[in-house]
């Protein structure tokens, strides 16, 4: 029985909409999908952090406040969180599961880990961090049943026995990843890369599939402008950041941006993300890496002209769905409208 979930909230967050089923296909798992969990994966305590009374730590980012009584809150622990996201939407009756288990050989053949002692010990600390953390979001939209705010919350529980990982969700993150959240493929690429040396290579390969995913079948969906990039990426420095000390544009923003890139199209990665990609200047002109400023640089736009086999039907049965269901909540609340008068 998991042994760190401080509180098992029994009440549903928000009045259930229908389910959109979940569809799977190598080299892709799928995860949930909301504003808010995306903005989770960003909480990173080297930026907006602030120091609270009991030795807590608040971090912020965008809409989402998160509360830890740890020392550290990053990418590390949003990539394990997603990890367990990925092992929870792989289960074939999730929606009425609260608690399941995946092996330490499981999640090292995933993560590409050799030492099985080094990779449980970091399997615990992650999981120690998430366990002690609360999050709430305050970007919500009352008439979007899968963009709903909430308030301070535990998410998960767990336990580590002879070479098994036990999770427990609180029923306030299961209502969330069931309920309150959309479908999306997810590159298992994601768990290979380190949250240290790539960190700008995954939050990059995040905002790409969440544009994907959002955009659906828009032209929008292969395309992103790097203004927009670069504020998803807080392990980066600022412009203004740079400016105030060495100056040195290029070096700390722009080349870990087209290396991060580049670490996704390797050709020697099975799970790689991007087959072809370009940056296209504000001229719709390639950009001109040789001569290339930082104003060239984010007023250009990242084409992802060949993805490494998304999977598109999946993308439009989930967009089909959304909108069958979108018409049924409208058709629902039209009657009740009529029934009062």
């Amino acid at each position: 029985m998991p042994k760190k979930n401080k509180e098992n909230n029994s009440h549903s967050l928000f009045k259930r909409p229908n389910k959109i089923p979940v569809y799977n296909e190598e080299p892709y798992g799928t995860i949930s999908q909301s504003n808010a969990l995306n903005n989770i994966f960003r909480i990173n305590d080297k930026r907006n952090t602030k120091e609270l009374p009991f030795n807590r730590k608040q971090i912020q980012t965008d809409a989402v406040t998160a509360i830890t009584e740890k020392a550290h809150l990053g990418l590390a622990e949003a990539q394990m969180l997603d990890y367990i996201n990925y092992r929870f939407n792989q289960l074939s009756d999730h929606e009425h599961i609260k608690r399941f288990s995946f092996t330490l050989k499981e999640y090292m053949k995933d993560a590409e880990k050799k030492d099985p002692k080094t990779t449980r010990n970091a399997i615990k600390q992650r999981l120690d961090i998430i366990a002690s953390t609360t999050y709430s979001y305050d970007g919500g939209d009352k008439q979007n049943p899968y963009n709903q705010n909430f308030g301070a919350h535990p998410i998960l529980g767990y336990d580590y026995k002879q070479g098994k990982i036990y999770i427990e969700l609180t029923d306030f993150f299961h209502d969330l990843l069931v309920y309150h959240s959309m479908p999306m493929a997810y590159y298992k690429l994601m768990f290979k890369l380190d949250p240290r040396k790539d960190a700008t290579a995954m939050y990059i390969l995040r905002t790409l599939i969440e544009n994907k995913r959002i955009n659906k079948t828009s032209p929008r969906a292969n395309r992103i402008k790097v203004k927009t990039l670069l504020a998803k990426i807080p392990s980066l420095p600022s412009y203004d950041e740079v400016i105030k000390t060495n100056r040195h544009i290029y070096d700390r923003i722009i080349a870990p941006v087209l290396k991060g890139v580049e670490r996704l199209a390797q050709p020697d990665e099975r799970e790689r993300a991007i087959i072809r990609y370009s940056f296209i200047g504000s001229a719709a002109k390639p950009l001109d890496y040789d001569s290339l400023d930082y104003d060239s640089f984010i007023n250009a736009d990242l084409i992802i002209e060949e993805w490494n086999q998304y999977p598109e039907a999946d993308l439009e049965k989930w967009d089909k769905k959304q909108k069958q269901i979108r018409k049924k909540q409208i058709r629902k609340k039209q009657e009740k409208k009529n029934n009062k008068k």
